[in-house]
């Protein structure tokens, strides 16, 4: 059967995914044929929270943690930093996991040369950033600052703010 949608809602998910077609699609098929638009409506960042929580629960535990550890690093990322930041156990799947990661619409490869990507959408680099207790943000930032340090330590201005 055919759903009516309210412009409301229309818009409402287009906004909240940035016309992101997966996530509208997903959103969609979540809260109008399962829930219901007026659930969605109450709370779409918690509609928005919900799908993603789905979506994680299908992911291997190393492709959470790429996607945590990402989202801790910024909305665009190098490889070679969210290399440095992952335990050794998650770094050695880590291109197996971005592929997968980007094939399912967790985030966009942006660049080749040097290898980087993004997240296609704000709400989900917060849903998932979110998700890590503030100690381990603390430490993920740590562990890059000291690895950017020890890399550039002849030329570390570019690194710091004047």
């Amino acid at each position: 059967p055919e759903n009516d949608c309210s412009d409301k809602l229309i818009t409402e998910i287009q906004q909240l995914t940035l016309g992101n077609a997966y996530w509208c699609k997903e959103l969609t098929l979540q809260f109008i044929t399962e829930k219901g638009e007026e659930e969605f409506l109450r709370d779409p960042k918690a509609a928005m929270t919900n799908v993603v929580g789905a979506k994680l629960n299908k992911l291997t535990f190393e492709q959470r943690e790429v996607l945590k550890t990402a989202s801790i690093i910024g909305n665009e990322f190098s490889v070679e930093v969210l290399h440095m930041a992952l335990p050794v156990r998650v770094s050695e799947t880590l291109i197996d996991s971005l592929m997968y990661l980007a094939d399912h619409n967790f985030m966009n490869r942006i660049s080749a040369d040097p290898l980087a990507y993004d997240f296609p959408n704000r709400l989900i680099r917060e849903i998932l950033r979110e998700l890590s207790p503030k100690s381990e943000k603390s430490k993920v930032h740590l562990s890059i600052a000291q690895q950017i340090e020890g890399l550039n330590s002849h030329n570390l201005e570019p690194f710091y703010e004047v």
